[in-house]
C-alpha cells in the first residue's frame, strides 16, 4: 500500500510540472510579433498623388515619369538623376526587413537600392546596392555590367567598393525581379532573370545570389531607388515593390507623426499587419523533456503501484 501511494504522489508531480511547462509556453507563445506588409503598384499619375508615401528627387523634367501604371525613374534621357525614397516607414526602427520589386534596365543606365540617413542623392552616409551598365571614368569601375555592394563615406565618395564585384549578365530591356533582405546585420540580394507581371513573383533562373555580413545599418532610416544615365541616353523603369518589415520590440516609427495605415493613399495597395508567434526554441526543448520524462514517470509509477499489489 506504501508502494502505491508513492507511485501515485510520483504521478501527481509529474503531471503538475507538465502542467507548469504548458503554462510557461503558452506564456512564451502569448508574447507575440508582427510583420507589416507594404505593396506598391505606382499607378500614380503626378508627384502629389505619390508625396503621402516617397519622396520624389530629379534634376531635368525627364526623370520621374508617372504612367499609371508603373514609374520610370529616367525616361530616354542622358545626364538625367530621378529616384524615390520611401517616406511613410523608417527602416531604423526595424529588426528585419525585405524589399521585393520589379524594374527594368537599358544599357547605359546605372540603378540604385540606396540605405541612407537622409532622403538625397548626394549624401555622406550610405549602403547601396548598384546595378551597373555604364562604364565610369573611375579606376574601379569595371568595364563590364556588374552588381556591387558599395559604401560611402563621410567625404561623399564612394568606398569599400565592390564587395560583391559580381560580374553578371544584367537582363536588358525586360522586366525582372530583385529581392533585398536584411536580417541583424546580413545583407541578402537575389536577382532573378524574369519576373512575372501578373503574380508579381519571380520566374526563370536566377541571374545572382549572394549575402554580405557585417553590415552596419543604424541610424539609416530611408530606402531610396535611384536611376541615373549619365553621358548616355537610356532608361529605366520601376513596375512593382512590396516591403516586409518587423519593427522592433514590436513597435514602429513612421517618418512623420501623420502618416499612419489609415491616412496612406490608395495607391498604397495594402499594408497589412500579419501577427505571428515568435517561440523561444528552449522553451520547446524544455517541454519537451519534460513531456517525456512525465510519460516516463506514468509508466513508471503503474510499473511500481502493480509491483507493489504483487
Amino acid at each position: 500500500m506504501m508502494i502505491r501511494s508513492y507511485a501515485n504522489y510520483l504521478s501527481a508531480l509529474l503531471i503538475i510540472l507538465l502542467l507548469l511547462c504548458m503554462l510557461v509556453l503558452t506564456l512564451t507563445v502569448s508574447e507575440r510579433r508582427y510583420m507589416l506588409v507594404l505593396r506598391d503598384d505606382f499607378s500614380y499619375r503626378q508627384d502629389s498623388d505619390a508625396q503621402a508615401n516617397w519622396i520624389v528627387i530629379r534634376n531635368s523634367s525627364s526623370c520621374v515619369v508617372w504612367t499609371g501604371n508603373g514609374v520610370v525613374l529616367v525616361n530616354n534621357s542622358s545626364n538625367c538623376i530621378g529616384g524615390l525614397f520611401l517616406k511613410s516607414i523608417d527602416l531604423a526602427s526595424c529588426s528585419l526587413w525585405e524589399a521585393r520589386l520589379i524594374i527594368k534596365l537599358f544599357n547605359g543606365s546605372e540603378f540604385l537600392i540606396l540605405f541612407s540617413d537622409v532622403p538625397k542623392f548626394n549624401l555622406s552616409r550610405a549602403w547601396f546596392i548598384e546595378f551597373d551598365l555604364y562604364k565610369d571614368d573611375e579606376d574601379h569601375d569595371p568595364s563590364i555590367p556588374h552588381i556591387s555592394l558599395m559604401r560611402r563615406c563621410t567625404n561623399h565618395m564612394k568606398c569599400q567598393v565592390s564587395k560583391w564585384n559580381s560580374h553578371v549578365n544584367i537582363p536588358i530591356d525586360k522586366w525582372i525581379y530583385v529581392l533585398v533582405r536584411y536580417v541583424e546585420g546580413n545583407l541578402t540580394l537575389v536577382v532573378w532573370n524574369e519576373a512575372n507581371l501578373e503574380l508579381k513573383s519571380p520566374q526563370d533562373s536566377i541571374v545572382i545570389r549572394s549575402t554580405f555580413q557585417r553590415i552596419n545599418m543604424n541610424g539609416l532610416s530611408y530606402l531610396g531607388l535611384i536611376c541615373r544615365s549619365k553621358n548616355t541616353t537610356t532608361s529605366c523603369s520601376i513596375k512593382w515593390f512590396e516591403l516586409f518589415i518587423e519593427p522592433k520590440f514590436s513597435k514602429l516609427h513612421y517618418m512623420k507623426p501623420n502618416v499612419v495605415t489609415k491616412t496612406v493613399t490608395r495607391t498604397i495597395l495594402a499594408i497589412k499587419r500579419v501577427t505571428y508567434t515568435d517561440v523561444s526554441p528552449l522553451s520547446i526543448e524544455v517541454c519537451i523533456v519534460s513531456a517525456v520524462i512525465v510519460i516516463l514517470g506514468i509508466i513508471m509509477g503503474i510499473l511500481i503501484s502493480r509491483r507493489g499489489y504483487g
